[in-house]
């Protein structure tokens, strides 16, 4: 079975310039508060120890560490924190800009026993897809 969700309310910094990448970061978090996969009791059981632990780990927090330009598109290396554990996650992510709109977007996938999420769950894939929408202003 594959579950659908989103996480609104982002909150960070972001300066993006692709001609000084190394100027350039990204520092946010979201409320594991707004995890909603579209089911009122699962997005509840999700808040619970075995899974976010939202009363002791209220926050999911990505910031980046170095940025790469790849051919038509970017990567980077990002500290991604969930449950107080703090990994290193390639993402590779676009830009679209008209000048003064600027979207990024990016996909890439953890593994959720890293950050101690769902236990050792048969019910659980173990592998979690994750799309990142940003939309920023100059």
């Amino acid at each position: 079975m594959y579950v659908d969700g989103n996480i609104d309310g982002f909150n960070g910094q972001l300066f993006f310039d692709e001609n000084t990448l190394a100027a350039s970061y990204l520092k946010a978090s979201v409320n594991v508060a707004n995890i909603k996969t579209g089911n009122s009791l699962r997005d509840e059981h999700l808040q619970n120890a075995n899974y976010f632990n939202a009363a002791l780990f209220p926050k999911i927090e990505i910031a980046s560490k170095k940025l790469y330009k790849k051919q038509s598109a970017f990567e980077g290396l990002f500290d991604i924190t969930i449950k107080g554990i703090t990994r290193e996650t390639m993402i590779p992510f676009q830009l679209t800009s008209n000048g003064i709109d600027a979207l990024f977007t990016g996909t890439f996938t953890i593994d959720r026993r890293d950050f101690n999420v769902g236990g050792n769950s048969i019910m659980l894939s173990d592998r979690v897809t994750i799309s990142i929408i940003v939309n920023a202003k100059k």
